[in-house]
């Protein structure tokens, strides 16, 4: 982390989204969204779909933008990717 930026591959997207939203991990709610969580605005939701493209290799598509709008569906996407 020399230039000040997270290394995407050892972060979890809720760390990730809590620096995004300027909040703690642990206020992320699981029905959170562009809606109801604070500091989640377009800007913030275009960079969380690059993490989740860098992250994962999702290919963002306006059906991937509307799809991971809700915090939940991120977590889903992140258990999934994360079994080994």
């Amino acid at each position: 982390m020399t230039d000040g930026k997270a290394d995407l591959g050892k972060e979890i997207p809720r760390e990730f989204a809590a620096r995004l939203f300027g909040c703690r991990p642990e206020e992320i709610a699981d029905d959170a969204s562009i809606q109801n969580q604070a500091g989640w605005d377009s800007f913030a939701h275009l960079d969380l779909m690059m993490f989740l493209a860098e992250r994962y290799g999702i290919e963002i598509t306006e059906e991937t933008i509307q799809r991971y709008a809700v915090w939940g569906e991120i977590e889903a996407l992140h258990r999934e990717h994360s079994r080994g």
